[in-house]
């Protein structure tokens, strides 16, 4: 019976492991899924409010610009030279790079609450398999 007794509970621990394993791949098969959705929603509520068409319109105005900027000043200067010459553009530059260190900002806060997110899942899943557990005892 001693030696029954460590090979049961070793096969338990083995069954609990593999069920484990099969929680976590459906838990990342269901967050991948749900960064996808994210991205998917996020881009149709852009095109739904307009606000890609607006970026697309400020964006071809800009190279609009930038081409009647370079005429002006004779198409000779590099890019840095234009900058240093047309304030305009100067703070389109700045602009920008605030805009894109926002969205960096906002990328890192993502990748945290998606991994708060997971990790909370992981969680819920322990305390289901113990309640579960819990219910087939009593059963």
């Amino acid at each position: 019976e001693r030696e029954e007794g460590p090979s049961r509970e070793r096969d338990e621990l083995v069954a609990q492991n593999e069920q484990l394993r099969g929680v976590i791949k459906q838990m990342r098969e269901d967050m991948e899924e749900l960064v996808g959705e994210r991205e998917e929603g996020s881009v149709q509520g852009k095109e739904a409010d307009g606000s890609l068409a607006l970026f697309r319109d400020e964006n071809k105005r800009l190279v609009e610009e930038n081409v009647r900027l370079r005429a002006s000043v004779g198409g000779g200067g590099d890019a840095g030279d234009l900058v240093e010459r047309a304030p305009l553009v100067k703070a389109h530059v700045r602009a920008l790079s605030e805009t894109i260190g926002a969205l960096r900002s906002e990328k890192v806060d993502m990748l945290a609450e998606v991994e708060r997110l997971r990790v909370k899942v992981g969680h819920l899943s322990s305390l289901l398999s113990k309640a579960e557990e819990e219910c087939d005892v009593m059963v």
